[in-house]
């Protein structure tokens, strides 16, 4: 059984494991925080805080949970701005769900003015403006991608940038707490139960508030309630041959260029289309108890020739589909080089 390991200082350690072993990416920066402050500005605008006491040693880890992405650490403080031109050339749409360890956060966005100090908890949506200020600050980050979190999206949307109260809420905390404690320890077997009362207990506690939102929150902009209808019509309809952008426009009632501006951060339509597919059947081939041929995957998420299935797999994840059920692989193909920054990393996911 192998278990991750800290990193030293100044070391950078990119893992993406095979057979088991728990992915990591582990960052030590001990002085001028360039590799923490290009992560930051590679999809918002980041200025040091007016606050910073002159302890710029910034210290974080990140995990690969199938689906999910952790970060923890200890940042100094900094300013963050997400605007409309960086929600236009970024494809990061993440929610970040954060615990506050330690220190102080305030966000701004259309919704008001959320604040935060130790054992605050809340999510915020990458996919909107904001901006957000915090003191030197100890941290939980769980990154939720929008498509393993497709199902209830729009719940999700209408708890963000809000701050996340209650019962439940509480108990989502101290599971957080527990997984930074034990996520050294943690092997791929034992993923799947921790990421399912994860989600579990995420939508519970989003749920319950779910009047409140509703009624004290404005929404979200327009174009990002627009871009989860497509994806939920991708999603249900991905084992259509047919599906794509002209059915989409009839479904949405949109133009093709309305659609093409949605969808333009992804590369377009059709690649989003492609994209979530091929991630579809990647993770049907690496449950070990669905038996079905892989020729029978491929067309029942609507791939009408198994050549070019097999070419469009190993062209997005760098190896063939009957390797992910030789091996168990769980991701993208291994980088050959050290990435630039988490969100290279990130991106992996």
């Amino acid at each position: 059984m192998s278990y991750v390991q800290y990193p030293q200082d100044n070391e950078f350690i990119e893992h993406f494991p095979r057979q088991g072993k728990l992915g990591y990416s582990g960052l030590v920066n001990t002085r001028h925080r360039d590799v923490w402050d290009a992560f930051l500005r590679s999809f918002a605008q980041s200025t040091p805080s007016c606050t910073n006491n002159g302890s710029s040693r910034t210290i974080f880890r990140a995990y690969d949970l199938r689906g999910l992405a952790y970060v923890c650490g200890l940042s100094a403080p900094f300013n963050l701005n997400r605007t409309q031109a960086h929600l236009k050339s970024s494809d990061i749409d993440h929610w970040a769900l954060i615990l506050l360890h330690s220190g102080s956060m305030i966000c701004k966005s259309s919704r008001g003015t959320m604040r935060g100090e130790a054992g605050f908890l809340g999510l915020i949506s990458l996919a909107s403006e904001f901006s957000l200020q915090t003191t030197r600050a100890k941290f939980s980050v769980v990154l939720l991608c929008r498509e393993e979190f497709a199902e209830f999206s729009e719940i999700l949307d209408a708890a963000s940038n809000l701050p996340l109260e209650g019962t439940v809420s509480e108990i989502l905390c101290d599971f957080i707490k527990s997984i930074d404690y034990q996520i050294r320890d943690m092997t791929y077997a034992e993923l799947p139960l921790v990421t399912k009362f994860l989600k579990e207990l995420l939508k519970i506690s989003v749920t319950t508030s779910q009047t409140k939102f509703s009624q004290n929150a404005a929404p979200l902009p327009i174009s990002t309630s627009l871009i989860a209808r497509a994806r939920r019509y991708i999603r249900d309809n991905l084992q259509s041959p047919e599906l794509g952008p002209g059915a989409l426009c009839e479904a949405l009632n949109i133009s093709k260029r309305k659609l093409s501006f949605l969808f333009e951060r992804h590369g377009g339509v059709a690649n989003y289309i492609r994209q979530t597919r091929l991630l579809a059947c990647h993770k049907a081939l690496s449950n070990s108890a669905d038996h079905r041929l892989i020729s029978s995957i491929a067309y029942d998420y609507g791939y009408t020739s198994c050549a070019q299935f097999t070419r469009n797999f190993r062209t997005l994840f760098g190896y063939a589909p009957s390797e992910v059920r030789k091996n168990d692989y769980i991701g993208f193909a291994h980088i050959k080089e050290t990435p630039k920054d988490i969100l290279e990393w990130l991106q992996q996911i």
